[in-house]
């Protein structure tokens, strides 16, 4: 599969013995002895190459499924099952734009379901949509990805030593309903409604200790790790992920778990983090950004951003911080106020550290002489 359609090339050579190699069609031949057979192949080679620098593994082998049609209808996902939930729309097109959350206990589902909707700007090169994945088997293997490979959607599931693969053919600005089921010994796909098709795995998340990614492929990281690539280039929208039956827990909602990794839009936005070490991301227009507590990394992006410090924010980041437009925004309603007198500031290398008496601030790449009363608000 290293080849051109039509071409000679060929890659991953064997090492020991071959021996009698037959291949036959389903029906008898009529065999013209003057030109030779031309024989249809049974099958096509599995669209969905596996990721074999990365994800070399030790397990006994990767099969590929597919199908179409099909009587069974994907299962009706009630609120009390739901674990996980991100309505709206994410758009993707950068690293950035990509959701990750660490590993949660509400999502370690012995069987569970996946839903979301997507349109892709691109069906061409190596993509993801959601990633609960790592390098080859780690940690306990039971990996997961739906990915985009060249024309084709792949889901693939690992258990602790296997993958299976279902797939299906998409088309770019186009849009799809995504359903995927696992759990029993058995895993299945809709698209659109339509049975992908269904196959045997012991996949189960009661192992899987990796982080969740929207919009990105996680088979890149080490086990228990955050870490991405193939970035997705389009909208994912609506996903929720649900337990086969009821669940008690809380619903993790995507706009706050801990360490978390909040994205804005092309329109201005406010974002607020979790008391985990969170990124924030602006990305364009006039955004407002408050990480929280815990140690948090925030981008404006462009425009006049607002960045917001309460009591025991930690000691946080801003990477992109422009004197004149933005501002910094101290916030001690619950406390004693400060002013700008109050502030220990300091230049440390190319960085200003600010000290607000519960945190720091450390403002990327920014000269402490240029810092003035102007660029603070304090309540």
């Amino acid at each position: 599969w290293s080849s051109e359609a039509g071409s000679a090339g060929h890659k991953g050579t064997f090492d020991g013995t071959i021996s009698d190699v037959t291949i036959a069609s389903t029906t008898p031949l009529a065999v013209d002895t003057g030109s030779g057979p031309t024989i249809a192949p049974v099958a096509e080679e599995p669209v969905a190459e596996p990721d074999t620098s990365t994800d070399s593994g030790t397990g006994t082998g990767t099969g590929t499924d597919s199908g179409s049609g099909g009587s069974r209808a994907p299962a009706e996902i009630a609120s009390e099952q739901v674990v996980f939930s991100r309505a709206g729309a994410l758009e993707v097109s950068t690293a950035i734009d990509v959701v990750e959350l660490a590993p949660t206990a509400e999502l370690a589902l012995e069987a569970g379901i996946i839903a979301l909707s997507f349109n892709a700007d691109t069906v061409s090169g190596w993509t993801g949509l959601l990633s609960k994945d790592a390098a080859g088997y780690s940690g306990d293997g039971n990996h997961f990805t739906i990915f985009i490979a060249n024309g084709s959607l792949g889901i693939r599931f690992q258990d602790g030593s296997s993958d299976v693969i279902l797939e299906a053919d998409i088309t770019a600005h186009t849009s799809y309903d995504l359903q995927v089921e696992f759990g029993d010994g058995e895993v299945a796909a809709w698209l659109n409604g339509t049975l992908i098709g269904t196959a045997a795995s012991e996949m189960s998340w009661q192992g899987n200790a990796e982080y969740l990614q929207i919009g990105a492929i996680g088979w890149s990281s080490e086990t228990g790790s955050a870490g991405h690539k193939g970035t997705f280039d389009g909208t994912i929208s609506d996903v929720t992920i649900a337990a086969t039956a009821p669940v008690t827990a809380a619903v993790q909602q995507a706009e706050a778990p801990a360490n978390l990794t909040l994205t804005g839009s092309e329109a201005a936005d406010a974002l607020e983090g979790s008391d985990g070490d969170d990124t924030l991301l602006g990305r364009k227009s006039n955004d407002l950004l408050e990480g929280g507590a815990g140690n948090d990394r925030l981008d404006g992006g462009g425009g006049d951003d607002i960045f917001v410090f309460g009591d025991g924010h930690g000691n946080d980041v801003i990477t992109d911080f422009t004197i004149g437009e933005d501002l910094i925004w101290i916030d001690r309603t619950a406390t004693a106020a400060l002013d700008y007198d109050d502030l220990g500031i300091s230049q440390v290398g190319n960085d200003t550290v600010i000290d607000t008496g519960d945190g720091t601030i450390t403002l990327l790449n920014t000269r402490m002489a240029d810092l003035s009363v102007d660029d603070f608000f304090f309540t």
